[in-house]
């Protein structure tokens, strides 16, 4: 039945959330569910001290006995006890929660990247995916915490708040005031922490907008070829915790400072009931107040300061929550093609010697795309060659590399790496095989180092072999102008004391981060489209120079760049219709030629 499989599913994402409540602080999850419990009994136990009140004050004969008046003085406590434990129990699970509630955002939000990583290509480039991903981002990453806060709340409410929430209506002004002005210290101090805390955030702006750039890298779409391709995912993931645990420390500081407080204003608001609870007490005692007024409005002063929530709000909130939790758990059951078990691949990290290159047969569809982006693909690549591809926008050069950097699988045919197919390879150490230059490289807000370095975690920290690659591909004649040099920070993102380099001088860092990868097969994709000729040229000596135990693969619209290069291959629509050195493609190929020609024109 429908109802059966809707309890099901709420019941399954209950759990979901429990066990991460749990993960992000069992504390959270203790006071949670002992404040429910307090919650639930507190009005049980009301009613009954109220109740034995009542039997007391109606024997008009035997109230004034040493043992009833020892016995009400009990019940007095009783109750003054119950709202000090319901109150001190809910305030500092609030506080508690707050905290947790930013662990469970950054625990939900790293379950999203790391799933992220191993989504296929074809599912990122599919706009009903983005979809479900950017609400997985927006939504679920916040909305598990307030499912678990509201439900909570309305368990408790529903013990205790549905009995007294009209008898509130009824109290006397005296009781009221009594009630209300002690806990004005307490709602002063509550605006005052406020401000300090907004101030604190508004410090740490900054602080958390870096951490959100960390997560955005390693998470937007537009950033998934290169953060994949150097592998840096594990590499931004620790600064951005990094961050985030400076972050919480700054907010421990508040969450201790509003606990003491709460603790210290909270006995001075409680008082306040305690008095009210005592001339009610007294009042009735001596027969100005008649017992029915004090059995109504006793209780209804205790559950004054805690009856603050409408369950209508909850319910509409709680159950919001629950259809936003959705996207959460359909973006997690996303099939991924790129298996994480990696026990039973060739890994190889140990020996990234690469002899060749081979498509054999090789076609490719895009998904929803009837017409093929490559067919029959066949070539092969051998160590110490430089390899140019050319042809027209939409030839199928960039998604020959896609393919062969494993971010596609072909629909036919396979690819093979020195025999094997790459399906053989662990996909992370296969991917350290490449250093690469996307046409749409990112613009790291580092310091210039570390905009480098990422081309080579490993050795990251290496500033001498940095210094050694930026001078290779000239950019140290820029960096060295620059006040800190390696430390300099680029991109205005952050500080105002930061670098912004040129397109030019971006495109030679971005350069310089694939020389730094030693890697052995090295990807330039239209690398030098906002350098000067001379500039083209020094970078084509550069690769020429450090890629003889390498493949060299170069794609460039500039016909001058393809004469360095052993073999050119000429794409066009989707398919290889030569391939062969310089002097050979002149002289066979008359769509080269033209291509050749009409650039050397313009030169003239």
């Amino acid at each position: 039945m429908i109802w059966i499989k809707k309890t099901n599913d709420y019941i399954f994402k209950i759990i979901f959330i429990f066990k991460e409540i749990y993960k992000s602080g069992f504390w959270t999850l203790f006071f949670s569910l002992f404040s429910m419990m307090i919650s639930g009994l507190i009005p049980i136990l009301i009613s009954w001290a109220v109740s034995e009140i009542v039997k007391i004050l109606g024997n008009n004969s035997n109230y004034s006995t040493l043992l009833n008046k020892g016995y009400l003085i009990f019940l007095f406590l009783m109750l003054i006890f119950s709202v000090m434990v319901d109150f001190f129990t809910k305030n500092v699970k609030d506080i508690i929660c707050n905290i947790t509630g930013l662990k469970l955002t950054h625990n939900i939000e790293t379950l999203v990247a790391n799933k992220f990583q191993y989504i296929p290509q074809k599912n990122i480039d599919n706009p009903e995916f983005l979809d479900l991903y950017e609400n997985t981002l927006n939504k679920s990453s916040y909305e598990p915490m307030n499912i678990f806060d509201s439900l909570f709340s309305i368990i408790s409410l529903l013990f205790g708040v549905i009995g007294y929430a009209m008898i509130l209506s009824h109290f006397n002004p005296i009781f009221l005031l009594l009630t209300i002005i002690p806990i004005l210290p307490m709602l002063k101090f509550k605006l005052k922490i406020g401000k300090d805390y907004h101030i604190f955030l508004r410090k740490n702006t900054m602080q958390t907008r870096q951490t959100w750039y960390y997560f955005s890298l390693i998470t937007e779409p537009k950033n998934s070829n290169e953060i994949r391709g150097f592998d840096l995912f594990k590499y931004f993931g620790n600064k951005r915790k990094k961050l985030f645990d400076d972050f919480i420390k700054g907010h421990y500081k508040y969450a201790t400072k509003e606990v003491i407080y709460s603790i210290v204003f909270g006995l001075v608001a409680i008082s306040g009931i305690g008095v009210s609870e005592f001339w009610l007490l007294n009042s009735a005692l001596k027969g100005y107040t008649s017992i029915s007024d004090f059995v109504l409005l006793s209780p209804s002063i205790i559950f004054l300061g805690i009856s603050l929530l409408s369950l209508v709000t909850l319910f509409s909130s709680h159950n919001k929550s629950i259809l936003f939790l959705d996207y959460l758990f359909e973006f997690l059951k996303t099939p991924t093609s790129e298996n994480k078990d990696t026990t039973e691949k060739n890994d190889l990290t140990s020996n990234n010697k690469v002899n060749s290159i081979h498509f054999c047969d090789v076609s490719f569809k895009y998904p929803g795309n009837d017409n093929y982006a490559l067919k029959n693909i066949n070539i092969e690549f051998n160590i110490g060659e430089k390899v140019c591809f050319v042809g027209e926008n939409g030839s199928g050069k960039t998604t020959f590399i896609k393919l062969l950097l494993g971010i596609y699988e072909p629909l036919y045919g396979k690819i093979l790496l020195n025999g094997k197919n790459i399906k053989e390879y662990d996909v992370l150490s296969y991917r350290k095989l490449f250093g690469i230059t996307f046409q749409n490289y990112i613009n790291y807000a580092l310091d210039v180092k570390s905009c480098i370095g990422v081309g080579n975690i490993c050795n990251i920290d290496d500033l001498e072999k940095i210094k050694s690659v930026a001078k290779k591909t000239r950019s140290d004649d820029f960096i060295k102008m620059y006040k800190n040099q390696y430390d300099t920070n680029l991109s205005k993102m952050f500080y105002d004391n930061a670098i912004e380099p040129s397109g030019g001088q971006w495109q030679k860092l971005a350069i310089s981060r694939t020389l730094f990868s030693e890697a052995s097969i090295l990807i330039l994709d239209e690398p030098t489209a906002a350098l000067d000729a001379c500039a083209e040229d020094e970078i084509f000596k550069i690769f020429d120079e450090n890629s003889d135990d390498k493949i060299l693969i170069i794609i460039s619209h500039r016909m001058c760049s393809a004469k360095l290069a052993d073999k050119i291959v000429l794409f066009d629509k989707g398919e290889i219709i030569m391939a062969g050195n310089h002097a050979e493609m002149m002289f066979s190929s008359n769509k080269y030629r033209q291509m050749f020609n009409l650039q050397a024109d313009k030169y003239k």
